[in-house]
């Protein structure tokens, strides 16, 4: 993820980010598509608390609802 927004110019959302990082890591799409609580999956679940990490590191700012950037 912060690979990612680094290398990206400006702000990211959500999904974006999501998508880079199952790319880059190559996740199957039965994992992806694996549903943690109602409509979210366990992937966007687990991404969700990797930039709730990263924020409270300082490592990335929210700069509008959904939209991420590199600190």
């Amino acid at each position: 993820m912060l690979g990612f927004l680094r290398s990206h110019n400006g702000p990211a959302s959500n999904k974006t980010i999501d998508e880079a990082v199952a790319k880059e890591l190559d996740i199957p799409q039965k994992l992806l598509s694996e549903i943690h609580s109602g409509k979210r999956t366990e992937f966007q679940y687990r991404m969700a608390w990797a930039r709730t990490k990263a924020k409270t590191d300082g490592k990335i700012d929210l700069v509008s609802r959904q939209m991420w950037q590199i600190s």
